[in-house]
């Protein structure tokens, strides 16, 4: 190899290697953010645990971002959706919390 070539191959690798970083955070690290929060928020409604829903809702917020910044109607849309169910989930878990659990309070 003259020296020529090796420094063709250094651009390459580095080109190459600077396009990876360029995608991997393409949106800012959100669409990262969001898959974190999203494998977090199922970790938690797996242990039956409502902070799971809170945590969701965060990672759907991220999620619409990124469905934004890509300019695709149906991720944002979607995770509306999603964001409601969730904050209804919580609503109806908090009910269910509140209820009398003894048979002998009910009339």
């Amino acid at each position: 190899f003259n020296e020529q070539q090796i420094n063709a191959r250094l651009l390459g690798y580095c080109t190459a290697s600077l396009g990876i970083q360029m995608l991997a955070f393409k949106y800012f690290g959100i669409d990262w953010l969001a898959m974190a929060l999203t494998f977090f928020a199922l970790w938690y409604l797996g242990n039956k645990n409502k902070v799971g829903f809170l945590i969701m809702m965060c990672g759907n917020l991220c999620w619409i971002a990124i469905g934004a910044m890509s300019q695709s109607i149906a991720m944002v849309l979607a995770n509306i959706v999603f964001f409601s169910m969730n904050a209804r989930a919580i609503w109806k878990w908090h009910r269910a919390d509140r209820k009398p659990t003894d048979a002998s309070a009910s009339p």
